[in-house]
């Protein structure tokens, strides 16, 4: 899955001499609900003004990071001296809130709200209160989806998708 870093990502695969397909929309929001900030569930911290001088992680270049950027920026804050925001996939970012080795955490759908329902965080920041809008979709690398065709096409038949909704 790929939030609309998907666009950054395209940049990355062409520098890299690869290539990534966009296949399918999971979902979007033109008001950026879907991505949101969780603290730890015993974390002193209420609001995004409570997090000035703390450490954030955020999948770097995704929307959540742009919601980031725009939050800190709402409150006045310079994102590269008033936080320090350092690269986690949710699945580091996790165990990283449970064990108080970082103070919050931005993520896209489902981590904002999986995390809560799971226990161990809560969350202080939707963001639909950044007014940045989302998308989230699909990506596949080329080779693989050359290479693999059929499993590209029962991924997006599993979705109820159709294979050649991607195709241009």
């Amino acid at each position: 899955m790929a939030d609309f870093r998907g666009s950054l990502n395209g940049v990355a695969f062409q520098k890299a001499g690869r290539r990534s397909l966009f296949i399918s929309v999971l979902s979007g929001s033109t008001k950026g609900s879907g991505n949101g900030i969780v603290v730890a569930v015993g974390s002193a911290v209420q609001s995004i003004a409570d997090l000035k001088g703390k450490t954030i992680s955020v999948p770097l270049a995704s929307t959540s990071h742009g919601m980031l950027l725009r939050a800190i920026e709402a409150q006045g804050w310079n994102p590269q001296t008033d936080v320090n925001i350092i690269t986690q996939a949710p699945e580091v970012a996790g165990p990283a809130l449970q064990a108080n080795k970082i103070e919050a955490h931005a993520d896209f759908v489902p981590f904002a709200e999986l995390f809560p329902w799971r226990g161990f965080a809560r969350k202080i920041f939707d963001g639909s209160q950044a007014y940045t809008p989302t998308l989230h979709g699909a990506l596949v690398d080329a080779n693989y989806a050359d290479k693999y065709p059929e499993i590209v096409v029962v991924f997006l038949r599993a979705g109820g998708r159709s294979p050649d909704c991607g195709r241009a």
